[in-house]
C-alpha cells in the first residue's frame, strides 16, 4: 500500500487526517524501523506493508465505533498498534497503552515524546495486574495482542465502563473459541513431564490425581477440567432442534423437579447466581439423582463424585462477543440450542 493508497483507503472509512498527522505517521514509521534493529517490535518492515497491516488495520476500528472524545485502552500495545496510531489520528481521544515489556514501553514513550502526543499515556504493567486495580474506567477497550481471546476478555472486560465496548481486533476469532485445544495441549505437556502412561480415561484421571507430584496436581486438574468441561459444553449444543427432553431423561426430570419448566427455571437461576467465571452443570449423583450445580473456573464435577451430563460455559469469552454484559440473555438462549438427545445419551451411557 503506497501512501496515496493509504489516504484513499482512509477516506473510504471516513478517516480524514491532516498533513501534519500524515507526517507524524511517517515519522512513527521511521522510528519503528530504527528501533526494530535492537528491539523485536515487528516482523513487518516494508513501508507499504506497515501502512497496510499496521497503520490502516489499526484504524479499521472506526468502521464499527466512533472513538472521537472517548477514553480508549489498548491492551498489550507492543509497538503501538493500534494505540499510537489512534493517538496520532484522534488527538481529542485519550489513549492509554498497557504494555508489560519494559523495552517496548521505552520505545512507546520515545514516540509519544517526539510527536508530542499529549493525549497518550504509556503504562508498563501486566494486563492482569492492571485490570485488578482499574475497573470500569474506559469507554472502549481494544487489543491486537497475540494472547488468546479468552484471556483478553477475562482481563479486558472489567476495564470497560457500563455501556462501553470491548473490541478484539483479531483476524480469526472463531479459532480462539476452540479453547479445548489449548487446554489439551497444556494437559499433555504436564502429563508427559510426569512420565504418565495414559492408563486412565480423562474422567478416571480426576480420581487418580494423587499419582502425580503434589506441586503439579493443581495445574493438571485445571487443564483436565478445561478439556472435560469444554468437550461436554460443545457437544451438548446443536441446531437439530432437540430442545425438549424425551424418554428416560424427561421422566427423571419430571420425577425430581415436577415439571420441565421447574427444572429449566432452577438451572437458569443457578447459572445466574454464579459469581465470576465457571460452569453450570446437570449432574447425576452417587444415588442416581439429578443435581444442578455451578463450579468456578475449570473445576469439574468429577472431583466431587458427580457425573455431568449437561454443561453451560459461563466464562466471559463464551458470550461477550454476542451478548456483551448481558449474561442473563445468553443463559436463557442456551435453551434454544441445547440438544437434549445428546444429554439423554450421556444419561443412558452412565
Amino acid at each position: 500500500m503506497t501512501e496515496n493508497e493509504f489516504k484513499e483507503f482512509l477516506s473510504s472509512i471516513n478517516v480524514n487526517l491532516t498533513e501534519k498527522q500524515f507526517l507524524e505517521l511517517d515519522k512513527y514509521y521511521e522510528m519503528l524501523i530504527l528501533a526494530n534493529q535492537n528491539i523485536n517490535l515487528t516482523g513487518i518492515t516494508e513501508k507499504k506493508d506497515v501502512y497496510l497491516k499496521h497503520f490502516y488495520d489499526s484504524l479499521t476500528i472506526t468502521k464499527i465505533i466512533n472513538i472521537n472524545n472517548q477514553s480508549v485502552c489498548d491492551l498489550g500495545s507492543g509497538a503501538g498498534f493500534p494505540g499510537l496510531v489512534l493517538g496520532i489520528s484522534f488527538p481529542s481521544t485519550k489513549i492509554t497503552l498497557i504494555e508489560s515489556n519494559g523495552k517496548k514501553c521505552n520505545f512507546l514513550r520515545l514516540v509519544k515524546e517526539r510527536l508530542n502526543l499529549n493525549n497518550v499515556e504509556i503504562i508498563n504493567a501486566r494486563i492482569e495486574e492492571y485490570a485488578k486495580e482499574n475497573r470500569e474506567v474506559y469507554d472502549i477497550v481494544t487489543a491486537r495482542a497475540v494472547a488468546p481471546l479468552k484471556h483478553l476478555l477475562e482481563y479486558g472486560v472489567p476495564l470497560v465502563k457500563e455501556k462501553g465496548y470491548f473490541i478484539a481486533m483479531k483476524a480469526k476469532v472463531e479459532n480462539e473459541e476452540e479453547n479445548i485445544e489449548n487446554y489439551l495441549n497444556k494437559l499433555n505437556e504436564l502429563l508427559n513431564s510426569q512420565n504418565y502412561d495414559y492408563r486412565y480415561s480423562k474422567e478416571e484421571l480426576v480420581k487418580h490425581i494423587d499419582i502425580f507430584d503434589l506441586n503439579k496436581r493443581a495445574d493438571i486438574l485445571y487443564n483436565l477440567g478445561g478439556v472435560l468441561n469444554h468437550e461436554l459444553y460443545f457437544t451438548n449444543m446443536s441446531n437439530n432442534k432437540n430442545t425438549y427432553p424425551t424418554g428416560s431423561l424427561l421422566t427423571k426430570i419430571e420425577k425430581e423437579y415436577g415439571t420441565y419448566d421447574n427444572f429449566k427455571n432452577e438451572f437458569i437461576q443457578t447459572a445466574n447466581n454464579l459469581k465470576g467465571s465457571g460452569y453450570t452443570f446437570l449432574c447425576i449423583d452417587r444415588n442416581n439423582h439429578l443435581l444442578i450445580i455451578s463450579t468456578s473456573n475449570q473445576d469439574t464435577p468429577y472431583s466431587y463424585n458427580l457425573i455431568p451430563i449437561m454443561a453451560l460455559d459461563l466464562w466471559e469469552h463464551a458470550y461477550y462477543l454476542q451478548y456483551k454484559n448481558d449474561r442473563a440473555s445468553y443463559i436463557n438462549n442456551f435453551f434454544n440450542i441445547i440438544d437434549y438427545k445428546k444429554v439423554s445419551e450421556n444419561l443412558d451411557n452412565i
